[in-house]
């Protein structure tokens, strides 16, 4: 009876999936062992966007290997670079490989599918005087003014929020995503710890430092409302998203003079720990690569310091 329903159920998707939209959806909320997580979700969402502006919505029967070439060229043609490519790509390869295996369509075979390759990228970080002027830079109080006989200077609640955003991934290395996911009773403050859903819908324990703790509470003590999320937007009163913590952190950047993003505090956080003589493994955990070789990837030979001490040191001939 239940393998009946099963094939039922089967028949049922595969006459109602007509387009890449109403597949693609499909396979997002049921087409897994488990939910995917809020963050994989919106990464779902965005690299359909993408497929569909350049492509179409297609049938998913029609997609064709050229379909992929033409992606390929019209994003280029923008200046996409190679990593968001490969991100659309394989997003659709595994769309298309669940509507082969799972659900017996007959669409095109992803295997036929080339992705570009990886392009060695050099980790962008802060040095040390860079955080301390930019952290420093970030107004937390609002300046006094006579005329409301206010005497003593109100909290900035979006410098406060800016400042605790910036030290919590400092202190965490957390993707911007997974910062803007948490809650406030996500934390065990006196543990300084929490527990996060990351990429690839992996849980991962997350370790604050004492600073970050310290700037989060000082942020929530001054804010008044019910809102759950740890980080919110104060004019709508509703969790910050993370296109508008980029725009602030982008307009900030251009403000203090320092080119930074929330992926360049997150290399400061790993490369800070290297080169205070991190384990490339710690720190393969602390940022929740699921491969060492991402790590490493990233991470060694980074410490150009070391290098020429080894030359230094032990390159000499007799």
């Amino acid at each position: 009876m239940l393998l009946l329903q099963a094939w039922g159920d089967a028949g049922y998707f595969m006459k109602k999936i007509s387009n890449i939209e109403e597949g693609f959806y499909r396979w997002s909320q049921y087409g897994r062992e488990k939910p995917a997580s809020k963050e994989t979700l919106v990464k779902y969402r965005d690299c359909l966007s993408w497929f569909k502006r350049d492509v179409g919505d297609l049938g998913v029967k029609k997609i064709r290997k050229e379909d992929f070439i033409k992606l390929r060229e019209k994003m280029q043609a923008r200046g996409t670079g190679s990593a968001r490519i490969r991100s659309v790509v394989f997003t659709m390869k595994a769309f298309l490989r669940y509507c082969r295996e799972e659900l017996g369509l007959k669409v095109l075979n992803p295997d036929l599918v080339k992705a570009p390759k990886r392009e060695k990228r050099e980790v962008r970080f802060l040095a040390e005087d860079k955080v301390a002027k930019l952290v420093n830079s970030i107004k937390i109080k609002n300046d006094w003014a006579p005329k409301t006989h206010i005497r003593k200077p109100r909290p900035n609640l979006h410098g406060l929020r800016l400042r605790a955003f910036i030290e919590t991934l400092l202190g965490t290395g957390m993707r911007i995503s997974e910062a803007l996911s948490l809650d406030k009773n996500d934390i065990d403050f006196e543990q300084r710890e929490t527990k996060i859903i990351g990429k690839g819908d992996k849980e991962r324990t997350v370790y604050f430092t004492k600073r970050a703790i310290g700037w989060i509470k000082k942020y929530l003590r001054a804010r008044d409302d019910s809102n759950e999320a740890l980080f919110i937007s104060h004019c709508e009163a509703k969790r910050w998203t993370r296109d508008s913590a980029q725009t602030v952190i982008a307009r900030f950047s251009e403000k203090v003079g320092i080119e930074f993003s929330a992926h360049t505090i997150r290399h400061t956080a790993g490369t800070q720990l290297l080169f205070n003589g991190t384990d490339i493994k710690t720190i393969q955990i602390f940022l929740g690569h699921e491969s060492i070789q991402t790590t490493a990837r990233f991470y060694l030979g980074i410490d150009k310091r070391k290098i020429k001490e080894a030359v230094d040191k032990n390159l000499k001939y007799t």
